[in-house]
């Protein structure tokens, strides 16, 4: 009974979530930053809270989408740190950009020292947000019940 699983479906749905999260993003129009793209401009520029919100005229695309998601998480931080977010999620995917990696490769080689700043965590932070997530699921597995 599906019940008795750990994971709602079992391995087969498990697996089927796994890959569409391994979906490759679509851009439409929109693209990331050019591989020489001036990373240096982008440790002064701060993510405004306006790129957590849909833009007029903007696409709506899982790449707009996912973008305003990563946002909330760097309002107030350099968009170098965004840009890495944001190469990151596109680089987990089945396919991406193809200038990707190097970008990525690139930002850390000539940044790595401003990303480790702007990166670093509060440990009780992440603690906060594990518990949470733990709570989110806990009570999404009493209310399949």
């Amino acid at each position: 009974m599906d019940d008795d699983l750990t994971y709602s479906g079992g391995l087969p749905a498990l697996q089927d979530r796994f890959e569409r999260r391994r979906a490759p993003f679509d851009f439409s129009d929109e693209v990331l930053p050019a591989e020489d793209i001036d990373l240096t401009h982008l440790t002064r520029q701060i993510v405004p809270q306006s790129a957590t919100q849909s833009q007029p005229g903007e696409a709506d695309t899982s790449w707009t989408r996912k973008r305003r998601h990563i946002a909330q998480e760097f309002v107030g931080k350099s968009e170098l740190a965004f840009l890495n977010a944001q190469l990151i999620s596109n680089l987990r995917k089945r396919s991406w950009p193809n200038h990707a990696p190097a970008l990525f490769c690139r930002l850390w080689a000539e940044h790595s020292d401003h990303l480790f700043k702007a990166l670093n965590r509060d440990p009780g932070t992440v603690f906060r947000r594990l518990a949470k997530m733990r709570e989110t699921r806990a009570a999404r597995r009493e209310a399949r019940q």
